[in-house]
């Protein structure tokens, strides 16, 4: 399972300030922030994401009635402690809650099978076995 987390930030410098201490201090990676900057289709972005409805029609709203940035961090299994730093560090420098919805969302993790040697040489660290022996060491 993955956590999405959003935060609101009222401004761009805010936010950016946040993404920098995140990619540079805390070593994420930039493939699991995204900020969103424009509030047209935001809640379509946001509800492909795993977000509820109404959360995202809320951020969607807020950021048509006053700018804003949403950051949107997708928090996997790698590295571990993603999520908690992550509610620590945007709560630390002035991520904006929005009262009475939930901000964090439990979605299926969707890993993608990785490159692996074995995969193209199953054999690779092995001997070839001969059919007939019944001795099969290392």
């Amino acid at each position: 399972m993955a956590t999405v987390i959003t935060r609101y930030f009222d401004s761009a410098k805010r936010a950016r300030t946040v993404v920098h201490e995140l990619v540079h201090r805390q070593r994420f990676s930039r493939r699991i922030l995204r900020t969103l900057d424009k509030p047209e289709g935001l809640a379509d972005i946001l509800t492909g994401a795993g977000v509820a409805a109404d959360t995202a029609q809320a951020y969607q709203d807020r950021m048509a009635a006053g700018g804003g940035i949403v950051l949107m961090v997708r928090a996997g299994h790698k590295p571990l402690g993603v999520a908690k730093t992550t509610r620590e560090v945007t709560a630390a420098m002035g991520a904006i809650a929005l009262e009475g919805l939930d901000e964090e969302f439990y979605v299926k993790d969707d890993r993608s099978p990785m490159r692996s040697v074995l995969v193209d040489e199953p054999l690779m660290l092995s001997r070839p076995r001969e059919p007939d022996s019944t001795t099969h060491h290392m």
